[in-house]
């Protein structure tokens, strides 16, 4: 990633100079680095207890004052504010009506409709998502689903911006660490509960020449790590170099899961490498990825087995489907980021 110093960081669109800041309530967001990355723009996470629940108002009003003190701070011309939590909008928002800059929502999801279950919860984000987004400059959406499901709810100025991972670059790591058997597999975890890494497990318990590997944090995997095999690996969360050469070594990844509208990150990261994918057929992954990867038929044991035996029949194809896979994200992501930049531009 670029990062520049924070007063010559300013971006040419059309006639303008605008200074760009990108901003989620995160520990780390590869979309938002990358979209950073993109535009020159100053880059700023603010995370306070993430993921501690119970202190939800307590931390979003501690992180709404120092979003806005970074605001004052940095004076830019453009934010691009990341949802969920809605709320960090809502603060930029704020600062929009005094300083008169322009303010995107890049929305990671629809917030309200995927990760809140308290009904009363749910209709107070909702309420929220629509007003803070209807009244921004511009809204962006990683995959067509979400995209779609904006503009069903009355969100007009939204437009599809995908990810993309230009290159992977990660230490050398030694195969036989991971694997003995003659295939390698990698599941990268994200902690979400609707992972679904119980049916990749029970698949490889029944593939005797494959070895799966899932990765992430193990406070989330610790109900998985049941499974009595040799051949399903718990390493955790791997540093980024590591992690980066495991993906180099492996033969494909696995991705199974039930999350609603969900394209992980990991993905475009194997098809920077070139690898063959092994997915369910949620809609938002068939919009972007289409018959390139080898898609699940429904989201049972035998069927991510049934798919990882295809692709394993015929390897090397599917490894040429992957190189004409990222030629083509290569080309969308450009058109997607050429329309978000004219779209700033315009608006």
């Amino acid at each position: 990633m670029r990062y520049l110093a924070e007063g010559h960081r300013t971006h040419s669109l059309g006639v303008y100079q605008m200074r760009m800041l990108c901003i989620t309530w995160a520990p780390v967001s590869r979309r938002m680095d990358e979209l950073a990355d993109e535009f020159g723009a100053i880059r700023w996470d603010c995370s306070v207890m993430f993921r501690v629940k119970f202190a939800a108002p307590v931390r979003y009003a501690a992180m709404a004052v120092k979003t806005l003190l970074k605001l004052s701070r940095t004076k830019p011309h453009v934010v691009i504010a990341q949802n969920p939590p809605i709320f960090l909008a809502l603060t930029c928002l704020f600062y929009r009506g005094i300083a008169k800059c322009k303010l995107v929502i890049d929305h990671h999801c629809i917030w309200s409709e995927k990760s809140i279950k308290n009904a009363i919860a749910k209709a107070f984000v909702a309420l929220v998502e629509r007003k803070v987004s209807s009244k921004v400059d511009l809204n962006i959406s990683p995959n067509d689903a979400w995209t779609r499901r904006m503009k069903e709810l009355g969100i007009k100025k939204c437009i599809t911006v995908i990810d993309y991972v230009t290159a992977v670059r990660g230490n050398l790591v030694d195969r036989k660490s991971y694997s003995t058997t003659k295939y390698l597999a990698v599941f990268p975890s994200g902690g979400h509960p609707d992972e679904r890494q119980d049916l990749a497990i029970q698949a490889t318990e029944r593939i005797r020449e494959l070895t799966l590997v899932v990765t992430g944090d193990k406070r989330y995997l610790n109900r998985f790590q049941q499974y009595p095999t040799e051949r399903v690996l718990f390493p955790g969360f791997l540093p980024d170099e590591e992690y980066s050469g495991l993906l180099t070594e492996c033969d494909f990844v696995l991705n199974v899961t039930d999350e609603l509208n969900t394209v992980p990150h990991f993905l475009y990261e194997a098809v920077a490498l070139e690898k063959p994918i092994v997915s369910s057929a949620a809609r938002a992954i068939k919009d972007i990825f289409a018959d390139q990867i080898c898609l699940i038929k429904a989201n049972r044991a035998e069927s991510v087995e049934a798919a990882v035996r295809d692709l394993l029949e015929d390897l090397d194809a599917w490894r040429m489907r992957s190189r004409i896979l990222k030629i083509r994200l290569y080309e969308r992501r450009r058109a997607e980021v050429n329309s978000l930049r004219l779209a700033i531009a315009s608006s």
